[in-house]
């Protein structure tokens, strides 16, 4: 599974300059990038989001990075109280045996606007396949659909 946080990718693009009016279509455009590639991110967050090319190339270049540690420092982020979250996460997934079956990868960030957490995706092993899954811990989904309050879930859908 190559895991993300959609909270850590928050303090990416606060710290970056991007209003939080603009996250949920900056999420949808980074979602694109193994599809359209950096250069296609970067002109579609000038046009779409109105951020400069520097910060376009910012947010391409950390979200390339190999670690979490690399990602918080590149962007700005580390020892957040959102990359603990995460860094918590992969702690726990070590302390059960499960390491070697998590990737951080900080491209995966779901472009549906109701995820509020972390967010995965799930490819064959050897790696010839597109994902084969992907989801994550979304919170406000059922209000959305009338709840009165916001339960939190997690879930995950094939394809």
């Amino acid at each position: 599974l190559k895991v993300n946080s959609r909270k850590v990718l928050s303090a990416v693009l606060r710290q970056a300059g991007v209003p939080d009016e603009s996250f949920a279509e900056t999420c949808v455009i980074i979602d694109k990038l193994d599809k359209i590639g950096a250069d296609s991110v970067r002109e579609e967050l000038a046009k779409k989001v109105g951020l400069a090319d520097e910060v376009g190339r910012r947010i391409v270049e950390a979200t390339g990075a190999g670690s979490l540690a690399e990602f918080a420092e590149l962007a700005g982020v580390t020892g957040s109280e959102e990359v603990q979250e995460l860094e918590r996460l992969f702690g726990l997934a070590e302390d059960y045996g499960y390491a070697e079956w998590l990737q951080f990868d900080a491209s995966v960030v779901r472009g549906l606007a109701y995820y509020t957490g972390v967010v995965f995706e799930g490819f064959d092993r050897a790696g010839r396949l597109r994902a084969v899954c992907g989801g994550g811990r979304y919170d406000r989904l059922l209000s959305l659909y009338g709840s009165a309050q916001e339960v939190p879930c997690v879930g995950f859908g094939f394809g």
